[in-house]
């Protein structure tokens, strides 16, 4: 016999995921550990959003204000896993250049600090608290999914869905590629579109947009969001100015900045509208 409250059940399912993350990353901040429980907040975040979306389910904002900040609190550290693999790409660290052990030392102290941020923002995640709020929101869910039929339902979220899927299309057409943070809060839109689209995906059996072609967006806008990254960090070591730091480092400096040109041109302006598929 198939479910008559999906919907409560994915929250339900996403919640436990998240939690057991949290968990998960006190005892190791790998990175593993890092990126998957940021993606379970937006996933948590995702869903939550279209709770909002049901006419007869209000909930407040506490658990989706908390989400957010947990997530951004892991975010330099997410940025310093990121930029390991892309820093042994520009240095070797045991190049006896000076310079070079400079910059080893730079990021590796910055690492530290981001570290460091995230243990204390893991420290104080007040589960039992969370659970409480989300607890009372999961008994209104499931009242009104016993109440309303499972079309009417579906018939809200996908309202909800469509007008995300052409605010995407609205911005995707008007965005300033040169504009980093553009692209940035674009890519986040399209990740909380895409697990919103498979969330209606589970409930429909079937998607109503190109899931995969999301999904390219998002690889796509998160490898320029990694060049930026590592260009911001190596401007703040120095770099950028014709006139800072070592030759070969401005040089590699010089190729990342190339790359990502590169990316914006030739990948992202390729990017194509969303369809909605009846």
């Amino acid at each position: 016999m198939k479910s008559q409250k999906p919907l409560s059940e994915n929250l339900g399912k996403c919640w436990k995921n998240y939690t057991h993350l949290v968990h998960r990353s006190r005892e190791k901040l790998s990175p593993k550990n890092i990126h998957q429980l940021r993606i379970a907040t937006q996933r948590l975040e995702a869903v939550l959003s279209l709770v909002h979306s049901l006419k007869d389910v209000k909930y407040e904002n506490q658990i989706t204000d908390l989400l957010k900040k947990v997530r951004k609190s892991l975010g330099p550290l997410r940025d310093s896993q990121v930029e390991s693999p892309l820093l042994n790409r520009i240095v070797n660290e045991k190049s006896k250049d000076k310079e070079s052990k400079k910059l080893v030392k730079f990021f590796r102290h910055d690492k530290q600090g981001a570290e460091k941020k995230a243990h204390r923002a893991l420290l104080n995640v007040h589960l039992k608290q969370e659970k409480s709020i989300l607890d009372k929101l999961l008994k209104k869910m499931k009242n009104v999914e016993v109440a309303k039929n499972k079309k009417e339902i579906k018939n809200q979220l996908e309202r909800k869905i469509k007008s995300s899927v052409n605010k995407f299309n609205l911005i995707l057409n008007k965005i300033d590629p040169v504009q980093m943070k553009d692209i940035h809060s674009f890519r986040i839109f399209a990740k909380k579109l895409r697990y919103q689209g498979e969330c209606l995906a589970s409930l429909e059996k079937k998607s109503r947009f190109s899931l995969k072609e999301l999904k390219n967006v998002q690889s796509i806008t998160g490898r320029i969001q990694n060049d930026t990254v590592l260009l911001k960090k190596l401007t703040q070591f120095g770099l950028g100015g014709k006139k800072n730091g070592d030759l070969n480092l401005r040089e590699k400096y010089t190729k990342i900045q190339r790359h990502r040109d590169k990316l914006i041109k030739n990948n992202f302006g390729q990017l194509s509208n969303l369809k909605w598929l009846n």
